[in-house]
């Protein structure tokens, strides 16, 4: 929690305006596409770990966690993560544009990563078997 106080500090001021409203003092925070900072890592997993608690703290009314399973070629992956890149630069646009206005904190968390073996990998091990 020491890293996720540090993070919040530094982004929004302690003291809030005369009508209620935080002041944003420095960028967004985002820890872009790739990451390899272990304290980016455990600011990850905290932030994982708060949406997990999120879906029964919250009512759907505030929040919005959904989860897609597709299938897709290995061959488009830097396709999928660059349409990730390109929407997390849209949301960071339009929080940009609504700072000054902030009355609330909201983390948002995109999680892509593949579940299970791929199906040629599958398909060996079940030729494996045989």
């Amino acid at each position: 929690m020491r890293v996720l106080n540090y993070y919040s500090v530094s982004v929004f001021s302690k003291k809030k305006l005369v009508d209620g409203k935080f002041a944003q003092t420095s960028p967004d925070i985002t820890t872009g596409a790739e990451v390899n900072s272990i304290l980016i890592r455990q600011l990850n997993r905290e932030y994982a770990r708060m949406g997990l608690e999120a879906i029964d703290r919250f009512p759907p009314s505030e929040r919005d966690i959904s989860s897609i399973i597709m299938g897709i070629p290995k061959s488009k992956l830097a396709d999928f993560k660059q349409a990730i890149v390109d929407f997390r630069k849209k949301i960071v646009g339009l929080a940009d544009t609504e700072s000054e206005g902030a009355d609330s904190f909201y983390s948002l968390v995109v999680e892509f990563f593949p579940v299970g073996q791929s199906i040629s990998s599958q398909e060996s091990d079940n030729e494996k078997a045989d």
